[in-house]
C-alpha cells in the first residue's frame, strides 16, 4: 500500500500542527485482517480528497511501526478538522487515535525566556 505521504514544507503559517497516532490489536491489523486490508485500500485518493475538503494536510507520514502505531503530522484549521477527518475515514472504527498539538522545536525555544527554571 503506498499513501505517498513524505516530509513535506508546511503551508500556511496560521494552521496549527497536530500529532495523530493510531494504534490497534494486532487482529485489527491490515497485515492481518482482511477487513481492515479492505478499508485501508491500496488507493490514497479517497482519503486525500476528504483530507483536503476538510482543510487537513498531511506533513509527515503514516510513519508505521511494528508495534501496530502509525504516526501522522497533520496540518489544520483546527483540532475538530483532524477528528472529523479520523471519524470519517473511518480510522476510529479500528484504531485508538490520538490527537496531540504540537509545535516546531524553533517555536519551543522562543518559550523558554517566558518561565523561570524550577529546578
Amino acid at each position: 500500500m503506498k499513501y505517498g505521504w513524505s516530509v513535506k514544507p508546511p503551508g500556511d503559517p496560521t494552521m496549527t500542527l497536530f500529532m495523530v497516532i493510531s494504534s490497534h490489536a494486532p487482529d485489527q491489523c491490515p497485515i492481518s485482517n482482511e477487513k481492515a486490508r479492505k478499508a485501508y485500500g491500496p488507493d490514497p485518493g479517497p482519503m486525500m480528497a476528504l483530507a483536503q475538503k476538510l482543510g487537513v494536510r498531511p506533513i509527515v507520514g503514516p510513519l508505521i511501526s511494528a508495534e501496530h502505531k502509525t504516526y501522522v503530522v497533520m496540518e489544520a484549521p483546527k483540532v475538530e478538522a483532524v477528528r472529523e477527518f479520523i471519524i470519517k475515514t473511518g480510522l476510529v472504527q479500528w484504531n485508538t487515535n490520538e490527537i496531540i498539538h504540537v509545535i516546531p522545536q524553533e517555536e519551543a525555544l522562543k518559550e523558554i525566556d517566558l518561565l523561570k527554571p524550577v529546578y
